[in-house]
């Protein structure tokens, strides 16, 4: 949640703290309770968070004969204990919903999302609501080769004293901190690197996997850094991309190949529910037998009858393999599947973890446990229940099986080789884009090759160095070949255009304009490529993520909460989106200084309670398409999610409004518990005032205020 008063002056972010969040996330059995105590104006406040007990952690390894001690190493370069701390430090931004554009129809119903802003702050808000919820992140970050424009320039906020504080730094430490501002060392692309990727990292599921593209400048870099933020274990493996298109200025060899990084999040889940694998024709051919047999099915041609047909099909067929002739089975949706145990398959016991009990959907009691426990964690089985991934016997006595389908597991594997003779410039060409700044965009085919391997209909994919936008039409391409429904999730920094280049003499003042347009005309051809898609999904939503103006700040600062006052500033209108500055450089003013210069205003259409609410949203865990409802009392408006019973107060409340919101909720005409007031738009009697009734007249509800 963010309350904006305390995350500019109360920032309480150690090096560890991402890290104890994640472990708290993944094992919070082995956390001390948090201590709370009520203040003075009845309030619960949280006096001492709970600890990581490492004695029980210690205690549980030895329990199941678990070696603490590994061999392995660790990647150090100057920076890394800042990195860390800026993994875990709250953002400063807010999200600014560009009403315009997401009122139109085809946006407003669409589930791709197009943010711009720096990409930290922006994986920070997507680390509340998004964590363990994306399927396949594909990144093409900078090269670092000292031509691609690469330079540290993330913000350092820490005074060498909290540098000496915070993170025990000595003052020759601090020295080489301070000089990597401004640079593009190897040691400035880690530390610009390493808090991103720890984030993406929490943001994949556990069948998730990160592509990442990176030339040999950086490639060992990258690897370590990988294999230290994912686990050595992880690593699926490296693939080259042969581009036929040499370097003419190497001192050496002419390098004509980059490279693709493959890391997955759990390589044993990611294996056994994906694995990188493309179509084989056997499994084309059952597939399309199925498909046929499955239109048939009705009343006089049961699913029963079509699984005896393609049965007797698949044993007439001749160069199927065993493992192929296994997928004899049709689903109740037309999937071909084999079933397969779903016993821990190593010698030793599985962990705790692994014994979760299931429930049989039709006895309703829990279904026998294998002896070693099951082969996925409690979590993914809960995910492959709720997506029909499990077979259950006729009761709870039988150990349930998985569906291993056919189009995901009868498959080759990705080979580590990869060519095509398209180019991702020929790519902006054919819509049109021939003027634009990007020097080496990724060819559409080689990402469609990537997502094709790992998805199949409805995932989530990410590239928070969007560029070009290639993703975005990679997956749109994807879904106009099979029908899907995979969603995009882009960010890219609103980079000013040089005025010297061809993009900026066509009207393309920075870099997310045009890889906006790019998404817009590329869903347009597609579209006329293809006029028998019933469905298809070509729009989206766009947000800005900027910092809160230099004023704003000051009123929030400066604003005593506890101080009986009737404020006479409006600090929501503060936060609007009407001036929008993108695009900033700097320039030497007539006075020879260096001043701060955007190249464009944008008018969003969001008012300052847009803003509050949708940063507000996100940062308690709502996805960017939660469906939010807004109720016009008797003066004012409240917002309110019904799945999550929480309700939002932005705006200026009158008494009025205070005893029509309550009459809502008494009458349950509201399912709300838990109400959420800014309280910058109150004043003090109406404040106290819808404290003392939501105390007195309804149970279960609290009241909670941000600044």
């Amino acid at each position: 949640m963010v309350d904006f008063k305390q995350i500019l002056t109360e920032d309480n972010t150690e090096p560890n703290t991402a890290f104890l969040n994640q472990l708290r996330n993944k094992l919070p059995e082995f956390f001390t309770k948090d201590k709370y105590d009520i203040d003075a104006e009845g309030n619960e406040v949280l006096v001492e968070a709970g600890g990581f007990d490492i004695q029980k952690f210690q205690d549980s390894l030895r329990k199941h004969n678990v070696n603490e001690i590994t061999d392995g190493y660790t990647l150090n370069f100057v920076g890394k204990k800042y990195a860390e701390l800026q993994t875990g430090k709250p953002t400063t931004t807010v999200v600014i919903p560009d009403v315009k554009h997401n009122e139109q129809p085809k946006n407003a119903q669409s589930e791709n999302v197009f943010l711009t802003g720096n990409n930290l702050d922006v994986l920070k808000h997507l680390q509340r609501a998004y964590t363990n919820s994306i399927d396949v992140i594909y990144i093409d970050p900078p090269y670092n080769t000292g031509d691609d424009g690469f330079t540290y320039n993330d913000k350092f906020d820490l005074s060498d004293e909290d540098l000496r504080d915070t993170l025990n730094m000595s003052q020759d430490e601090i020295k080489k901190l301070r000089l990597l501002d401004g640079r593009s060392s190897h040691s400035a692309w880690l530390t610009f690197m390493y808090p991103r990727l720890r984030i993406a990292q929490q943001l994949l599921k556990d069948i998730g996997i990160i592509f990442v593209s990176i030339d040999e400048n950086e490639y060992a870099d990258t690897e370590m850094i990988l294999s230290e933020i994912f686990g050595e274990m992880n690593l699926a493996g490296t693939i080259v991309w042969d581009k036929r298109n040499p370097k003419g200025d190497a001192k050496g060899i002419s390098m004509q190949h980059e490279y693709i990084i493959a890391v997955t999040k759990n390589i044993n889940v990611f294996s056994a529910a994906k694995d990188l694998k493309r179509s084989k024709k056997n499994a084309e051919a059952m597939l399309n037998k199925a498909k046929t047999l499955f239109k048939k099915v009705n009343t006089n041609f049961s699913l029963r009858d079509a699984n005896a047909e393609f049965s007797n099909w698949i044993k007439k067929q001749e160069g199927f393999s065993g493992g192929e002739r296994a997928y004899s089975k049709i689903d109740e949706h037309g999937n071909v599947y084999q079933a397969v145990s779903m016993t821990w398959p190593n010698n030793k016991q599985a962990p705790d973890d692994y014994f979760v009990p299931v429930i049989h959907p039709k006895t309703k009691k829990p279904t026998k446990i294998p002896e070693k426990g099951w082969r996925y964690p409690s979590e993914t089985l809960k995910r492959m229940i709720q997506d029909d991934m499990v077979i259950f016997g006729e009761d709870e006595t039988t150990i349930p099986r998985s569906k291993y389908l056919l189009s995901e597991n009868m498959t080759e594997k990705v080979p580590s080789l990869y060519y095509n003779g398209s180019s991702g410039s020929s790519d902006l060409t054919k819509l049109g884009l021939t003027q634009t700044v990007f020097d080496n965009p990724k060819p559409v085919d080689l990402l469609k090759q990537l997502i094709e391997s790992t998805t199949k209909n409805d995932e989530v994919i990410l590239d928070f160095f969007a560029g070009s936008g290639t993703t975005a039409e990679a997956v749109m391409q994807l879904n106009a070949k099979d029908g899907g429904n995979r969603k995009w999730i882009l960010n890219t920094l609103d980079e000013k255009i040089s005025e010297k280049s061809a993009a900026s003499a066509t009207g393309y003042l920075t870099i997310d304009e045009i890889s906006r347009e790019r998404i817009k005309r590329s869903g347009e051809k597609i579209k006329k490529e293809h006029p028998e898609l019933e469905r298809f999904d070509d729009g989206f939503k766009h947000y800005y993520v900027k910092e809160i103006d230099a004023n704003t700040i000051d009123k929030i600062v400066e604003f005593d909460p506890n101080s009986i006052q009737i404020l006479t500033e409006d600090v929501v209108s503060e936060f609007a989106g009407n001036a929008v500055k993108l695009g900033e450089y700097y320039e030497k003013s007539d006075k020879d200084k260096i001043n701060p210069k955007f190249a464009k205003v944008v008018d969003t259409g969001a008012t300052g309670e847009d803003t509050i609410l949708q940063t507000w949203l996100i940062n308690d865990g709502y996805k960017l398409d939660i469906p939010v409802k807004t109720l016009e009392l008797v003066h004012h408006n409240v917002h309110y999610v019904e799945d999550g019973a929480m309700a939002y107060i932005i705006d200026q409340f009158t008494q009025e409004d205070v005893e029509a919101l309550l009459n809502l909720i008494g009458t349950q005409q509201l399912n709300v518990k838990t109400i959420i007031v800014f309280g910058y738009s109150f004043d003090f009697s109406t404040m106290t005032s819808l404290k003392n009734n939501v105390k007195t007249a309804l149970d279960g509800v609290r009241v909670e205020v941000r600044y």
